[in-house]
């Protein structure tokens, strides 16, 4: 919970399958009365549909100032772009070209 508190707080759970880190991950969420946002991948999820998740939890956060836990798994990421975007998104706060320049 300590973590999920402090201001641009993130944090990476390692162990073996079936440690419990995806509970201890919504215990701590609940307790820090944040909102979940886990995206759902399918057998034709694609970039643009990675990015249109992107879009939504960061207008969840900035544009309704909600307070959410980001929850993603290493089975939910098919491809290298994603795991580029998320970490993009953890050191600058952005993923570059998501929106347009409008």
């Amino acid at each position: 919970v300590r973590v999920l508190k402090t201001p641009l707080g993130n944090a990476l759970l390692v162990g073996v399958g079936g440690s419990g880190r995806k509970s201890l991950a919504n215990l701590a969420t609940f307790v820090a009365q944040y909102e979940i946002f886990q995206i759902e991948i399918s057998k034709n999820y694609g970039t643009s549909d990675w990015h249109d998740d992107i879009k939504r939890l960061l207008m969840r956060v900035g544009g309704n100032a909600k307070e959410v836990t980001f929850l993603l798994a290493d089975t939910q990421i098919p491809k290298e772009s994603f795991l580029e975007d998320t970490s993009s998104l953890l050191n600058n706060g952005e993923v570059p070209n998501l929106f347009n320049a409008e």
